[in-house]
């Protein structure tokens, strides 16, 4: 055992390195027993998202996992990476870095001394990689624990914000004050109008998914509608990466059958025009994906699908609408407040670690000149052009 809190000696915890998938998915309910009683762990480190997204792209690749369990044995914490080659050694990179918006760990952050050893622990990894790359920290995790963690720590490190994060945030149950609040009298009286317009074409009717069976009897439609979309042309689309469809059709299920998932759609007769993938937690909404019919955009679909989740979100007791990372223009009108999410890599006092900083400095400044040279527009661009169509 470790002892974190001198000033509390019956505070202790033992940090633990797991390199097996057999020892980590024997771990697995006592994860889903964590996750499950936090307030608001990162909805991305769930069992469901970590180990469908393994069953994808781990395979041929080495884990190391940092787990903190207190003195009664209890699961703490969890932080698990995958190795990756670098220049002259390994490095670390998050699980699910490629289909999450946020990588911070799984800790029970009330329970003093934990996220501690959880830190010392992970500075600890230098000792055998030469960097460790996390993308995407919420900034309350970043300023509470963080960056106080590394300000006293010699080695270099590349720090960035790559995203804001809009968030709205329902004082009560009365979703109208909230509207009226954000949306001006012209915005609401142009969303009536295509509400009105839309109900003219044929008959208009929402639903909600979020059972196992339900979801995965739907994967089809929600496929099937992104295909019609301008993101699954562009290659911003949900299914638009490798693996993302086989990835997505074992996680969405597992997700639904944990209640941790709610997937809508909003009809024409019985078309499909838009549809919203939401991400659930006890008081938490996240957006993950909206799409809708390209052939349709003059009737707002996606707003009008957004908009009716919202009103659900507040008079359900949902608190905060996540609209998770991305200052495109609708979230950022609808958002009452604005936060951000911060990219970290921390570099191993060495050679390999001053080299691998060097190559990585060089990759954005090239990737930098040639958006600017080509005049190639961000995704958060793309985005914001569709909503400001919708």
């Amino acid at each position: 055992m470790f002892e974190v809190n001198a000033a509390n000696a019956h505070l202790s915890f033992a940090l633990q390195r797991v390199t097996k998938l057999e020892d980590l998915l024997t771990l697995r309910p006592e994860m889903e027993e964590l996750f499950a009683r936090l307030p608001n762990p990162n909805p991305y480190f769930s069992p469901e998202w970590l180990f469908s997204w393994w069953s994808e792209y781990g395979q041929g690749k080495d884990l190391l996992a940092l787990i903190v369990r207190a003195e009664d044995e209890r699961l703490s914490a969890y932080w698990p990476f995958i190795k990756v080659s670098g220049v002259g050694g390994a490095g670390l990179w998050p699980w699910v870095n490629n289909h999450s918006n946020y990588s911070d760990p799984v800790a029970d952050q009330d329970l003093p001394g934990c996220v501690e050893l959880l830190l010392d622990g992970y500075y600890g990894l230098l000792r055998d990689h030469h960097f460790v790359w996390a993308p995407f920290l919420r900034d309350t995790f970043w300023n509470r624990w963080l960056s106080p963690f590394l300000k006293d720590k010699p080695e270099r490190r590349l720090e960035r914000i790559p995203r804001d994060v809009p968030r709205a945030i329902f004082p009560d149950e009365d979703f109208d004050s909230y509207w009226e609040s954000k949306q001006g009298y012209k915005s609401r009286k142009t969303f009536r109008y295509v509400e009105r317009k839309l109900r003219e074409r044929g008959e208009v009717r929402f639903e909600d998914y979020e059972t196992e069976k339900e979801v995965r009897s739907h994967l089809g439609a929600l496929c099937e509608l992104e295909s019609r979309g301008w993101k699954q042309q562009e290659r911003v689309g949900l299914f638009s990466t490798q693996g993302a469809r086989a990835f997505l059709f074992e996680l969405l299920p597992a997700l639904a059958a944990a209640g941790r998932l709610r997937l809508s759609f909003l009809y024409l007769d019985d078309l499909p025009i838009a549809c919203e993938l939401g991400l659930l937690g006890r008081e938490f909404y996240g957006l993950h994906h909206l799409c809708y019919d390209e052939a349709y955009d003059c009737d707002s679909p996606g707003r009008q699908l957004l908009a009716r989740n919202m009103r659900k979100c507040c008079e359900e007791g949902r608190r905060t609408f996540d609209f998770l990372p991305g200052a495109n223009a609708y979230k950022t009108k609808l958002a009452t407040e604005q936060s951000v999410v911060r990219e970290l890599h921390l570099f191993r006092r060495s050679l390999s670690g001053f080299l691998t900083r060097k190559s990585i400095e060089g990759n954005v400044r090239k990737r930098k000149k040639q958006r600017l040279d080509q005049g190639i527009r961000t995704r958060a661009d793309r985005n914001a052009e569709e909503v400001l169509r919708s």
